[in-house]
């Protein structure tokens, strides 16, 4: 059966309150926790933020949990920019407005600028900065767009810097520039709360399009050629040199060896000489001992020698073999009587009876006969 319209009533009153608690509740919440929001701050680690009170400075909130008071104090907004690598390498910065303070360091990457050098070349320099904010208060107020000075700064002190060195000078001492700039740089910054560690240049070269370019290219190719040929003629110095050392050691071996070799020839030759010297000494000694035990002179052996041989050679070289003997053979008769006893040979000699026709002739022939044998 439908309800009373008074029990529909009721129910109706007790949805709308239910509605009301539950709207009531949620915004309360909403209300508590904006008041909260309002009241309590929490700072990260390596982050700051000024609080002012009444549009004064009041103080500066450390890492944690912190609490202000709500229409009172208010976070200070400071302008930085906001650094973002494009697809092509480039850096584009878009100012933003931030409450809360980076404190760790940071880059700051300078716009690429042409400068002069004293001896009137552009060049295109390229430079970051590596740097950190140490003191926010100056950070905040002593400058108005604390990223804007320092590039107007920078730009200004690389030109001065620059302007007043030589190209070669500036290439070859990049790192005095670096010093240099970061002397200059952390004496401007300090003012305004920054502290510079370093300056770095990524690029410092002639623009590209400029005749000192093409020339700085020409004489780099020329020095490398100059390097190349450099190398190959200290190469070739060496090889020389080694090739020189190794013949002069070969040399020097061969000269060691024959020296060596000389030295034993001459000892063997001296030994050789000794040993034929004493083999003579034994011969002529053994010759003289049966010499004197036959009974003959040394004179008489030489002579009889001397002939023995002239008879020898005068058989080998005589075609016809006939040797003629003088007439008087008893001369003859009494030098081949000797010949046996100068040669050691005791043979019996036939002799003719005394007296006899013919006994001196046929002693002399068997004699001579004897010694021709």
């Amino acid at each position: 059966p439908p309800l009373p319209p008074s029990r529909c009533a009721a129910m109706s009153d007790s949805t709308t309150d239910a509605i009301i608690g539950v709207a009531a509740t949620v915004a309360a919440l909403i209300v508590i926790s904006f008041i909260l929001s309002k009241v309590f701050i929490i700072v990260n680690q390596g982050e700051a933020v000024i609080i002012e009170r009444l549009g004064k400075f009041h103080r500066v909130l450390n890492p944690g949990l912190q609490c202000i008071i709500p229409l009172v104090d208010s976070p200070k907004q400071f302008v930085w920019r906001d650094d973002r690598l494009l697809a092509d390498g480039s850096i584009h910065s878009d100012p933003v407005n931030v409450t809360r303070i980076d404190l760790r360091e940071a880059v700051f990457k300078f716009p690429s600028q042409e400068v002069y050098t004293v001896d009137t070349v552009q060049m295109k320099v390229d430079a970051v900065m590596y740097f950190r904010i140490a003191d926010v208060h100056k950070a905040v107020y002593q400058v108005d767009d604390l990223a804007g000075a320092v590039h107007n700064v920078a730009q200004a002190q690389l030109k001065d810097v620059f302007g007043s060195k030589t190209m070669s000078a500036a290439l070859q001492g990049q790192k005095t520039v670096n010093e240099h700039l970061q002397r200059l740089f952390d004496k401007e910054f300090t003012s305004w709360g920054l502290e510079v560690y370093r300056i770095e240049l990524l690029d410092l070269s002639p623009l590209s399009h400029s005749d000192t370019a093409v020339a700085m290219k020409e004489q780099m190719k020329a020095e490398r050629k100059r390097r190349a040929e450099f190398i190959v003629a200290e190469g070739n110095k060496t090889a020389t040199r080694l090739v020189a050392e190794g013949e002069k050691m070969c040399k020097t071996n061969i000269g060691v060896a024959e020296q060596e070799a000389t030295r034993k020839r001459s000892e063997g030759a001296k030994t050789a000489k000794i040993e034929m010297a004493k083999a003579e000494t034994t011969a002529l000694e053994s010759v003289a001992e049966e010499v004197e035990t036959d009974g003959c002179s040394q004179t008489d052996y030489a002579l009889f020698n001397l002939y023995n041989n002239f008879m020898r050679d005068g058989v080998a070289h005589v075609s016809n073999k006939v040797l003629y003997l003088p007439y008087d053979a008893s001369a003859v008769t009494g030098l081949l009587h000797r010949l046996p006893a100068a040669f050691g040979r005791k043979q019996g000699v036939a002799t003719g009876a005394a007296g006899a026709p013919g006994g001196a002739d046929a002693a002399a022939a068997a004699a001579g006969d004897a010694a021709l044998d």
